[in-house]
């Protein structure tokens, strides 16, 4: 019997791609793009699987599945979650779906989508069992204290005399903070002081008129009442009675719920348009402060009263028939049948409207949403078209200029053809109205409006009468104007207005003529152009930008403020550029500029100057925190990976913000601080921003003071090299090292990796630092063994520079040679982060590390967002598990774990568990099956001379552990 998939996916020619594939393996394929549609579908149509992106435009598919489940709907459910963030599958997983499905860039989980899904299937077919006999153990049982105490929602019981027979884990979780009053918890006094003591609850102040209000409206009304917690979570008690008098006191966390309400409330409450909720009776629960302003009635006057105070009594029977058959089927429509639907304001006069109306849930229940519009002005204009003069209209038609006839006040009688084609307006749009000034650019009538006011001694307003001021006076009026279209284009056009009178000299109106200077205009406006702006992005060069960041300084010095100056480079362009080529490039630099030019305001300015550093001025930047939000908002416009082709790159930014006056008065030295300021960000870890202080200039010393101190410790053999042991907790023996750069200086201390390999790859001296620790690792690892008459690994970290740099290969061999190290005793760990943003040819670098004999680890693994197929595929042997996996092994710890090593398994590779620090997780460890561990519960990292010593010690540790 044919399966049916209901496929969630709002990528359309993802979707497409994916109905392909499961349609191969007969199954029918259901396709939406939300997660209220998939909702919708799961509701109507029998769905055996359904497969959902995480991220979704309404929900994640995780929500998804979360409030499917909550609406009774049980089809088996397998989440999509992208390349960039394994954690988002442990989250599904977690909350109960059946399978995850890891959406790779290059289409590779395709592959093996259908066997997902198949066994979602029959995982899910075993839980439905598992399901149907929980159900019946709930039947038979008032209280399972097991199944409350892996619900989600706290839980306590209380016996008939109100005192406490039970609170399950979750409750424990809640009030964990305050363990005296916890322990002390016994009847409905102590509960009062236990939520005192935490929170609020909505309705009660003293713990007297706590304990009061929980009896009356919790225990015997079974009221829901919200309590609000210090920590900011809000939750619902809800009450349920069992026999012999008992009751259960349920805390429902339903913070993010209210959020989404709260939101929602405010969205309406502010929107331009009148808008008006109203529930199942009829009883309208929200109206917005457009409603007020259309109705006449003020928010006390509509809330709770029924919607008939706004409906004619002659439509009001036909109006509950529409809600009723709307409550039955939701689905968006508008209520307007020609013009008979009418609105009752409060001094009872009718108001025509147009009602669109739509579905919403609040606190859980369904609402009707209203969008009422008034039609009053539209009907007027209706009424003003019929009224414009025919005679004028079809005068004006033949014309073969662009023509627009208005009567005194401004109003519009008609328009010629040729204006509707310059514009791109309809005539019925603006025959009625008074929107010429739409027509026209908004700097120029306000410019225009100084100049005649001057010129006439009296006020002209920006607005429709600064075109025919001159002409009410009797004078023709001729200037140059910008035309602006519908679409927003700018014409250059020359506009003569003339007034339109009698035969009796009595002014009836204007009439304006247009005709289109807009190609002479063009000519003038490319010269201009190409002389002042980059070819390639169109964006100012830097000979506009320093004419118009002297031009803003000019202006700061005559009235004060501040302005600032953003220098910005693009993290690793010259990698990209390398590997994929200078067309992508250029495109890659087109969408940047894009980006920036969309982050910026309109009165800020962005150039290129040149290669891959873009510039911005912006005037009037305010306070400190204007210039953060600036900042972040910059930042914020690179969130989103950058489409080259088939490719999706993340593209980060590394950029520095100088201010005028603060920071200097003159472009030269503003431009010279941010430009500091973008290297301090550099220097940082890229991908971010820095904002100019003294210090620093004074920081960049010192880095520069640090980095020839380090150079010269690697010349005077100040440098060392620590090691820890790897613990195999199956044969508790040692088999191998890792090799740590150790450097102690009397200047600088005891520096660490952190501050000196970020250094060393900044300057490019990370080459012979890189070179020096491997080829000491490899030589003292020789000497141990010798020492030790045992085997050992040795595992060695490359940086990126290290990985990219094209004698990479020859530096290995070397170091090897040098050191008469057999290659199957080195392991080069590459960091996790490097899997996704080194070079297309990572795969055969890798493939010629491990054909010279030598293997290959992930280093840190689980801190960044790798995909689990690729690194499968690139032939590494080991897994280093970063110790953030492992931690305190909370149970969603222990999830993230099972998961890599069932994953390891599968691929057939080796887990090392950094970080090991204590016998409960070496127990976990054991229990799971993973062979190798280090951390400080064996050893520290130490000097060789140290280690030789040491190496016995470690090794009756590692072999007095206790087997699972």
């Amino acid at each position: 019997m044919k399966k049916w998939l209901l496929l969630v996916e709002d990528d359309p020619d993802q979707a497409a791609l994916m109905q392909v594939v499961v349609e191969q393996a007969d199954f029918g394929v259901l396709t939406v793009g939300s997660a209220k549609d998939a909702l919708s579908c799961m509701q109507q149509a029998s769905v055996d699987i359904v497969l959902s992106d995480y991220n979704l435009p309404d929900m994640t598919g995780v929500d998804l599945y979360k409030v499917a489940t909550e609406r009774g709907l049980y089809p088996a459910f397998v989440v999509m979650t992208a390349v960039t963030d394994m954690r988002l599958a442990y989250e599904a997983l977690s909350a109960g779906v059946d399978d995850f499905v890891v959406k790779d860039t290059s289409g590779s989980f395709l592959e093996v989508l259908n066997s997902i899904l198949q066994r979602a299937i029959e995982k899910h077919a075993l839980r439905g069992r598992a399901r149907a006999l929980r159900r019946e153990l709930e039947e038979a049982k008032d209280l399972s204290h097991t199944t409350l105490d892996i619900v989600e929602q706290g839980v306590l019981v209380l016996g008939a005399d109100y005192t406490v027979k039970y609170r399950n884990r979750r409750f424990n979780k809640l009030f964990a903070k305050s363990k005296s009053a916890l322990d002390n918890l016994s009847d409905l006094v102590s509960l009062a002081i236990l939520l005192s003591e935490n929170g609020v609850l909505d309705g009660a102040e003293t713990i007297s008129h706590l304990r009061d209000f929980l009896r009356k409206h919790v225990l015997e009304g079974n009221e829901a009442v919200d309590y609000r917690t210090n920590s900011g979570q809000i939750y619902e008690l809800k009450c349920r009675s069992l026999k012999d008098g008992m009751h259960v006191i349920i805390f429902d966390e339903v913070t993010h719920q209210r959020a989404e309400v709260d939101v929602l409330a405010k969205t309406i409450q502010w929107a331009p348009v009148a808008m008006l909720a109203v529930d199942a009776e009829g009883k309208i629960i929200l109206a917005n402060q457009a409603a007020h302003n259309l109705t006449g009635y003020d928010q006390n006057e509509l809330l709770g009263e029924s919607i008939d105070l706004l409906i004619p009594s002659s439509l009001r029977k036909r109006h509950h028939n529409h809600m009723t058959h709307f409550f039955e089927d939701m689905s968006t429509r508008v209520m307007r049948e020609g013009r008979d639907l009418s609105l009752l304001r409060k001094d009872l006069s009718p108001l025509p409207v147009e009602i669109s109306l739509s579905g919403i849930q609040l606190r859980g229940e369904t609402r009707v949403l209203a969008t009422i519009i008034d039609l009053s002005p539209r009907i007027r204009a209706e009424n003003a078209i019929r009224q414009a003069s025919a005679l004028t209209q079809s005068i004006i038609d033949s014309s073969p200029f662009s023509m627009i006839a208005m009567d005194t006040e401004g109003c519009i009688l008609a328009v010629s053809p040729s204006l509707e084609n310059l514009l791109h307006y309809d005539k019925h749009f603006l025959i009625g109205s008074r929107s010429l000034p739409l027509l026209f650019d908004s700097d120029e009538l306000n410019e225009r409006a100084q100049a005649l006011s001057q010129d006439l001694g009296r006020e002209v307003r920006p607005g429709q009468e600064v075109l025919i001021a001159r002409a009410r006076e009797g004078a023709t009026d001729r200037n140059n104007w910008t035309f602006i279209s519908r679409e927003g284009a700018r014409l250059h056009v020359n506009v003569t207005v003339s007034p339109l009178r009698t035969s009796e000299a009595q002014l009836t109106g204007f009439l304006l003529v247009a005709y289109d200077r807009s190609d002479q205009k063009r000519h003038e406006e490319y010269m201009r152009h190409i002389a002042h702006h980059d070819p390639l992005t169109q964006l100012p060069n830097r000979t506009l930008m320093l004419d118009r960041l002297n031009m803003a300084l000019q202006r700061q010095r005559r009235y004060g403020g501040s302005l600032g100056v953003v220098v910005l480079d693009v993290d690793k362009f010259k990698q990209i550029n390398d590997t994929y080529g200078h067309d992508s490039g250029d495109e890659l630099l087109v969408e940047v500029a894009h980006r920036l030019v969309k982050a910026v305001r309109e009165s800020d300015t962005v150039a290129r100057m040149g290669g891959d550093e873009f510039m911005m001025v912006l005037p009037d930047i305010g306070s400190q925190d204007d210039a953060e939000s600036l900042c972040k908002k910059i930042h914020a416009a690179f969130s989103e990976p950058v489409r080259l082709g088939d490719k999706s790159l993340p593209v980060t930014p590394s950029f520095g913000l100088s201010i005028s006056p603060r920071d200097g008065t003159d472009h030269e030295t503003l431009i010279k601080r941010a430009d500091v300021a973008m290297y301090e960000a550099k220097r940082a870890g890229r991908n971010g921003y820095r904002i100019y202080n003294d210090r620093m200039a004074t920081l960049q010393s010192d880095e520069r003071m640090f980095e020839q101190a380090l150079r010269n410790a690697l010349d005077n053999h100040l440098l060392s090299v620590h090691y820890q042991p790897v613990i195999d907790l199956q044969s508790r023996t040692v088999t191998g090292f890792e090799a740590f750069l150790r450097w102690n200086d009397d200047q600088f201390g005891a520096v660490s990796p952190g501050r000196m390999i970020p250094m060393a790859e900044s300057s490019g001296f990370i080459l012979k630092l890189g070179e020096w620790v491997l080829t000491r690792a490899c030589s003292d690892m020789v000497e141990l063994m010798a020492r030790s008459g045992q085997i050992f690994t040795v595992s060695v970290n490359l940086s990126s520079k290290q990985f990219e740099h094209a004698d990479l290969l020859e530096t290995v061999a070397r170091a090897l040679r040098l050191s008469g190290l057999n290659p199957s005793n080195l392991v080069l760990e590459v960091n996790e982060t490097m899997l996704r943003s080194e070079p297309a040819n990572l795969s055969e670098r890798l493939s010629q590390l491990k054909a010279m004999g030598i293997r290959l680890a992930v280093d840190d693994f689980g801190t960044g967002f790798s995909n689990l197929a690729q690194i499968a595929e690139l032939g590494v042997t080991l897994i280093k598990v970063d110790r953030a996996c492992l931690g305190d092994l909370t149970r969603r710890e222990q999830a993230l774990f099972r998961a890599l090593k069932a994953f390891t398994e599968g691929a057939g590779l080796d887990l090392v568990a950094e970080g090991v620090e204590n016998l409960e997780q070496i127990t976990f460890l054991n229990a799971l099956g993973c062979n190798l561990a280090q951390g400080y519960y064996f050893s520290r990292p130490q000097p060789l001379p140290d280690l030789i010593e040491s190496l016995d010690k470690v090794s009756e540790l590692a072999k007095n552990l206790k087997k699972n």
